[in-house]
C-alpha cells in the first residue's frame, strides 16, 4: 500500500487514467478528463494502417468499386501484339504454311531447262568440225501415281498447319495469362508494401507513446527495448516487401517492356457465368489444346502414309525436247514422250525403316491423346477447385482481417488502461498485420485463380477481343 502510494504521488495522472474504469467512468472520460499518454481512440481508428485496411476491406466486400475491367483491357492489347513471344507464333505459323504450299507442289509438273555451249574437238573421215558445240533441253515430268506418297506429304503438311494454328492459340492464352499474372503480381506486391510501410509506423508510434509513458515512471527499459525491437522486426518486413515489388516490376518490365506506370490498385473482373462452364468431359474435344495433339497425330498417320508409298516408287510421265548443234553438221533436235516407272530396288533398307518409326509415331500419338485427354479433365476439375477454395479463402481472410483490426485497436486502448500486457499489444499488432497480408495475398490470388479458369476453358482471350 506504501509503495501504492509513492507511485501515486509520481505519476498521479497515470493512475487516474488506471480509476477512472474502475470508477465507473467510461474509457472516452478519461482521456476528457486527464493528460493522456496515447492517441485518443478515434484519432488510431483514422491512422493510415487503418484507413489502408478499411479500403482493403471495400474492395474485397463490394469488388464494382475497383478500376473498370476495360482500362486493364486496354493496357494489355496496347502491348499484346508487340510481345516477342506473341511474334514468334506469327513467323512459326508462317514457315508452317511454306511447308504446306511445298508439299502441294508435289502434285505439279516440274519442268527444267538446260543450255550448254563449249568447244568440240572432232575429226572424220568426212568433215572436221569447228570446234564449236551447243545444245539446248527442255524436260517436263509429271507424276502419274506414287502410291500416296505425294498426298501423304500434303496432308501432313496441313495436319501440321491446322496444330500451328492450334498451338499459336494455345501460346497468346499463355502470355495473356502472363501479362495479367505479372500485372496483378505488381498491384499485390505494391499493396503488401503499403501495408508494411503502416506497420512500421504503427509501431513507431507506439514505441513514442511507451516513451511517454516511461516519462511518467510508468514502464520499464525492457518494455521500451522490446518495442524498439518490434520496430525493427516490421522494417524488416518493409525492407523484404520492398524487394518483392522491385522483382515484381522487373517481370512486368520483361513482359510489357516498360516499367508499370499504371495507379490501379485493383481491377474490376469481367463477367463470365461461371455456372454455365461446361463439365470438363463434354468440353475437351473442344478445347485447342486437345485438337492440336490430334492435329499432330493427323500428321504423323499421313507421314507414315508418305513413307510406306516411297517404297513402292513412282509412275511418271516425262517429255523431253532436245537440240543439239556442232557445225558443220546438221543440228538435231529429239522429242520424246514416255511413261516411266521408277523405283529404288536397294537402298541399304532406309526406307523401310523409316516408315517402321512413323508407323510407331503415329501409334504412340494415338496414346498421347488418350494421356492428354485425362489430363485435361484433371487440370480443369483442380481449376475450378482451386477457384473455389480461392473464393472461400478470401471470405475467410476478410473476416481475419475485420476481427484482427477491432482486436489491435481495442488491445492498444486496454493496454494505455493498464488492462493488457505488453505481449498482448504486439500479438494484437503482429496478428492485424498477418490477417492484412493475407488478405492482400488472397484477393489476388482470387483473381489469378479466376483468369487461370478462363483461360483452361479458352474463354480469356475472348474476354480482351483477341481470339483471332
Amino acid at each position: 500500500m506504501r509503495y501504492f502510494t509513492l507511485k501515486l504521488r509520481k505519476t498521479n495522472t497515470f493512475y487516474c487514467l488506471l480509476a477512472c474504469p474502475l470508477l465507473g467512468f467510461p474509457l472516452g472520460s478519461a482521456f476528457a478528463q486527464a493528460p493522456a499518454p496515447t492517441q485518443s481512440y478515434e484519432v488510431y481508428q483514422k491512422s493510415p494502417v487503418h484507413e489502408l485496411a478499411r479500403k482493403l476491406i471495400t474492395e474485397v466486400e463490394r469488388p464494382n468499386t475497383g478500376a473498370p475491367f476495360n482500362t486493364l483491357k486496354q493496357d494489355i492489347n496496347a502491348v499484346f501484339n508487340s510481345v516477342p513471344a506473341v511474334l514468334k507464333t506469327v513467323d512459326a505459323l508462317n514457315a508452317l504454311d511454306a511447308q504446306k504450299e511445298q508439299a502441294f507442289a508435289g502434285f505439279l509438273p516440274k519442268v527444267s531447262v538446260t543450255v550448254g555451249a563449249g568447244k568440240t574437238d572432232q575429226t572424220q573421215t568426212t568433215y572436221r568440225s569447228d570446234g564449236n558445240q551447243n545444245n539446248r533441253a527442255l524436260t517436263a515430268t509429271q507424276t502419274l501415281f506414287d502410291f500416296g506418297t505425294t498426298i501423304g506429304a500434303y496432308q501432313a503438311a496441313g495436319s501440321r498447319y491446322t496444330a500451328g494454328q492450334h498451338s499459336m492459340y494455345n501460346q497468346r492464352n499463355d502470355v495473356l495469362l502472363k501479362l495479367l499474372s505479372s500485372t496483378l503480381d505488381v498491384q499485390r506486391a505494391r499493396k503488401s508494401y503499403q501495408f508494411s510501410v503502416g506497420y512500421v509506423d504503427t509501431r513507431k508510434d507506439f514505441l513514442s507513446r511507451m516513451k511517454e509513458k516511461e516519462s511518467l515512471g510508468a514502464t520499464s527499459k525492457l518494455d521500451i527495448t522490446r518495442a524498439e525491437t518490434k520496430v525493427a522486426e516490421a522494417t524488416d518486413e518493409m525492407v523484404s516487401n520492398a524487394k518483392q515489388v522491385d522483382i515484381a516490376s522487373s517481370t512486368y518490365r520483361e513482359l510489357f517492356g516498360k516499367a508499370p506506370n499504371f495507379k490501379e490498385s485493383t481491377y474490376q473482373l469481367p463477367f463470365v457465368d461461371l455456372k454455365k462452364l461446361a463439365n470438363p468431359e463434354d468440353v475437351i474435344q473442344n478445347l485447342r489444346t486437345y485438337k492440336e495433339l490430334e492435329s499432330v497425330a493427323n500428321a504423323a498417320r499421313s507421314d507414315y502414309v508418305a513413307a510406306r508409298g516411297k517404297l513402292f516408287g513412282s509412275l511418271n510421265l516425262e517429255t523431253n525436247n532436245s537440240r543439239n548443234s556442232n557445225p558443220p553438221l546438221t543440228p538435231t533436235t529429239v522429242n520424246t514422250v514416255q511413261v516411266v516407272y521408277r523405283v529404288d530396288v536397294f537402298n541399304g533398307f532406309a526406307q523401310t525403316e523409316k516408315a517402321r518409326e512413323l508407323f510407331s509415331k503415329q501409334s504412340e500419338s494415338v496414346f498421347e491423346k488418350e494421356r492428354l485427354k485425362r489430363d485435361l479433365v484433371k487440370k480443369l476439375d483442380n481449376a475450378k477447385a482451386n477457384f473455389q477454395a480461392a473464393r472461400d479463402s478470401l471470405q475467410a481472410r476478410l473476416n481475419f482481417l475485420k476481427g484482427s483490426q477491432a482486436t489491435d485497436i481495442a488491445t492498444r486502448e486496454l493496454f494505455f488502461f493498464g488492462k493488457a500486457s505488453l505481449t498482448d499489444v504486439f500479438k494484437a499488432q503482429e496478428d492485424y498485420f498477418m490477417a492484412a497480408q493475407k488478405l492482400v495475398n488472397a484477393e489476388f490470388d482470387h483473381k489469378v485463380a479466376y483468369f487461370s479458369l478462363l483461360a483452361l476453358y479458352e474463354q480469356l482471350l475472348e474476354q480482351f477481343d483477341l481470339g483471332s
